[in-house]
């Protein structure tokens, strides 16, 4: 058998695939499919580059009686059928056509594909009427010329709409809708000059008038009878590509075995109808013809679109595993339900079905490696300006990790906090769906780190004696990680909030040592101990008795809990500073500020906090540090491996 050929890209033009000797994944069978039901109109909504476009060219192909070309396919036999007729074809892609620009360059650019189209077909159509003039026009001369009703595709249909969606003013959106409303209500207009229409797009709008316009055509996009129509099966893979998976598998030096269960982690697992898992046919030939497992996912899509309306929608990547959502907002074709963010993750491809059991709802998830690594790149580079400093940055706090460095880390890091405009800095709670924690964003951004290296991470792992922001686990290293926020000025003996709070309960002799054993019993934050502290007015003996011990040096720091040894150092610090500057310990009350706990100190609080994972896991680093939330920078940190500290000398 003659060994076809492979190609870098997905190629849209099946004409092209076939004569150019091409690899051609078989997909006629659904189309004879459509075409025995008869007239009709059918809409498929996918993502972009699974393979619509390249489906509308062969339906074109179909249509213009071109039957040597689909010689072998299983359409075949299908068009020699003495029931089927070629018959004239208007094939419109609006990806052709940007809204960009304003509503009279966007109609008139609209115009002129539909005239060109028309001097084609040898149909006369003034380049000077409206859009849905010109199109009712091309639809009846068509009829009219040749004596056949028309078969109409449409490919894009939407991408006037979706191409607008990181525009600030919304008024341009309304005013393409309304004109692509008038444009594709002549499909209803003109049904009798019609045999078929066939329509793709990524969403499912029926503010557009496509679905008034064809008179409720057949959607298949969820449809299990189309579920392979677009993207490839993994059996349709191992009967089209054995040479590849061969070659490729040589040369990485592994077994073919081996080679597939790689390829279906890092690029298998879409899914539209909640049964049939695909590749996508971009991803692939990809991977074949470059032979290395790449991240082909960012140059599928439309990324700016993406990161305009993920810093819009305040998402957390996270919130989508096995995300539970009503079906009807997945096949409804409502304008409302697309602006719901898992609606738009999905109809984009980086969300897709998982089997459910529900009758009424479908269930979400990410469908691979590499689809979960593009997001998080791609919601990384929404908030920094260089994508290239940002891809020297990961791999820098790869090796780090790797290497079980904490000084690169923690260097990594900041270089990536430095990146981050002011603006998202001040406006951090709104970028983040991690709020009520001063720590949000920066968890944000570092989560978003480690999932774009696609490393094993575990967020918030709590055991019996502490609690880690992350567990990272990357090859057979383990770190444990805790971070905390301060708000220390530049000069770290001014502070906010939290110091604040323990120098009020340290003027309440040392009563919130007692609070805040109370406060690790239960589990309750440094907001709700202060209060507690601050209400009362008559103290617990206990607190006294306690507060005497320690600053009398008769009870040591380590009979307290870790946050209360914290309290304790800083009432400790205050006094021994007052006693230096006042010179006696009677007017300790008349004294000014207290000296407030450095960054420092934070950091091994954090530290104690997560030191008990060195027993969870096999020689794990264990890392605790301190965002200042002025500098927005890690400004001190402790770990167990002994490098220097930030701001450590020598």
């Amino acid at each position: 058998m003659e060994e076809k050929t492979l190609t870098s890209r997905s190629m849209q033009n099946f004409e092209a695939i076939i004569e150019g000797n091409i690899i051609y994944v078989d997909k006629t069978g659904y189309l004879a499919q459509m075409l025995e039901k008869g007239e009709g109109a059918w809409f498929l909504a996918h993502p972009r580059r699974f393979g619509k476009s390249l489906t509308v060219s062969a339906l074109n192909s179909i249509f213009l009686g071109k039957n040597e070309l689909f010689s072998g396919l299983v359409i075949e036999k299908r068009l020699h059928e003495p029931n089927f007729a070629p018959r004239p074809v208007i094939h419109l892609d609006m990806s052709a056509i940007s809204p960009t620009s304003g509503l009279n360059r966007f109609e008139s650019s609209l115009t002129y594909v539909i005239s060109r189209i028309a001097e084609s077909l040898g149909v006369e159509v003034s380049k000077n009427l409206k859009p849905s003039q010109a199109f009712s026009l091309l639809i009846k001369g068509c009829h009219k010329k040749n004596g056949r009703k028309v078969a109409v595709l449409i490919d894009e249909y939407d991408y006037p709409l979706t191409n607008l969606l990181d525009r600030p003013d919304d008024m341009d959106m309304d005013k393409v809708r309304k004109s692509l409303r008038r444009f594709y209500s002549q499909l209803k207009s003109n049904l009798r000059h019609i045999s078929f229409v066939f329509v793709t797009g990524i969403t499912k709008l029926a503010v557009g008038g496509l679905y008034a316009g064809c008179n409720n055509p057949i959607d298949i996009s969820t449809d299990p009878q189309y579920g392979a129509l677009t993207g490839f099966t993994h059996e349709e893979i191992l009967r089209y590509y054995p040479y590849q998976i061969r070659q490729v598998a040589a040369r990485q030096k592994m077994s073919e075995n081996e080679l597939l269960r790689k390829m279906k982690e890092y690029y298998y697992g879409f899914c539209f109808d909640g049964k049939t898992h695909l590749y996508n046919p971009h991803s692939m030939l990809r991977f074949f013809y470059h032979d290395y497992f790449g991240n082909f996912w960012f140059t599928s899509g439309s990324p700016q679109q993406l990161m305009t309306y993920w810093r819009k929608t305040h998402l957390n990547i996270e919130q989508f595993r096995n995300y539970s959502i009503p079906k009807e907002k997945i096949d409804s074709p409502n304008e409302n339900a697309f602006h719901e963010p898992a609606v738009f993750l999905f109809r984009t491809g980086y969300l897709s079905l998982r089997p459910c059991h529900s009758n009424e709802n479908y269930l979400l998830d990410y469908p691979n490696v590499e689809v979960r690594v593009a997001l998080a790149k791609l919601i990384l580079r929404s908030y920094h300006d260089s994508y290239e400093s940002l891809e020297i940055l990961l791999k820098t706090i790869k090796n780090a990790i790797l290497e079980r460095n904490p000084t690169f880390l923690i260097d990594g890091l900041n270089k990536l906090l430095a990146g981050i405009p002011r603006e998202y800095y001040y406006g951090k709670k709104e970028y983040t769906n991690l709020k009520g924690s001063d720590g949000a964003f920066y968890c944000a951004q570092i989560f978003l780190v480690f999932y774009a290296l696609n490393f094993n991470l575990q967020l918030e792992k709590h055991a019996a004696l502490g609690r880690a922001d992350f567990v990272v686990r990357a090859g057979n290293q383990t770190w444990a990680i805790g971070l905390k926020v301060s708000h220390n000025a530049a000069n770290p003996n001014k502070t906010r909030e939290f110091y604040e709070w323990a120098d009020k309960a340290a003027r309440k002799e040392l009563a919130f040592m007692y609070f805040t054993e109370e406060m690790e019993a239960n589990r309750r934050g440094y907001r709700d101990f202060s209060n507690n502290v601050t209400k009362r007015n008559d103290l617990p003996k206990k607190a006294r008795l306690l507060a005497t011990a320690i600053l009398s040096g008769e009870m040591g720091l380590e009979a307290l809990g870790p946050i209360s040894r914290i309290m304790a150092s800083i009432l400790l610090e205050r006094k021994a500073a007052r006693l230096a500057k006042a010179g006696t310990e009677n007017d300790l009350e008349k004294q000014g500020d207290a000296v407030e706990p450095t960054d420092q100190k934070l950091a091994d609080l954090a530290f104690e906090e997560i030191l008990n994972y060195e027993d969870q896991y096999d020689n794990p680093v264990i890392l605790a540090f301190v965002i200042n939330d002025r500098s927005r920078k890690i400004t001190a940190y402790k770990d167990s491996v002994g490098s220097k500290k930030v701001g450590e000398s020598g």
